[in-house]
Order: C-alpha cells, then structure tokens, then sequence
C-alpha cells in the first residue's frame, strides 16, 4: 500500500500524510505514517514516527485506520 493524503483540521490548519507498507493478508495492511505541516499549532506532527493497521470497514464502504506514535521509553 501506498497512500498520500491532505487533511484539513477544524480549525482550517492543512496537514499532508504519506502511508505505506505491507499487506498482511487479504484485508488487512500495516503501515508507517508521517506527517507534515506548516500550522503552528500542528508543526510536531512533522516530527511523528508513526505506526499503524488499515483495514476495510463495514460492507468495505470505507477504512478503518488506526495508528500510533511511537516513543522512546522514559527513563531507558
């Protein structure tokens, strides 16, 4: 998978996202995720490592993506 895409918040801020990575079955991909934006208000987005699952929703009328930010533990 390989997916870019622009966001626009509430509050009128645009934010470009690149998604990609490998299919896990028929469904179902895991992704890496990041982001970029020029907002004030959303410029640490630029700085995400991000991780996630894509998958189809109900009757594969849309997608379901849920992703994370990955950290570095505290205290390590």
């Amino acid at each position: 998978m390989d997916a870019r895409y622009h966001l626009k918040t509430a509050d009128g801020a645009n934010i470009y996202g690149e998604s990609n990575g490998p299919q896990q079955d028929l469904t179902t991909v895991h992704t890496r995720v990041r982001f970029e934006s020029g907002h004030e208000k959303y410029k640490w987005l630029n700085k995400v490592v991000g991780v996630g699952i894509i998958a189809p929703g109900e009757g594969l009328r849309f997608i379901v993506a849920d992703m994370w930010k990955v950290e570095t533990p505290k205290g390590e």
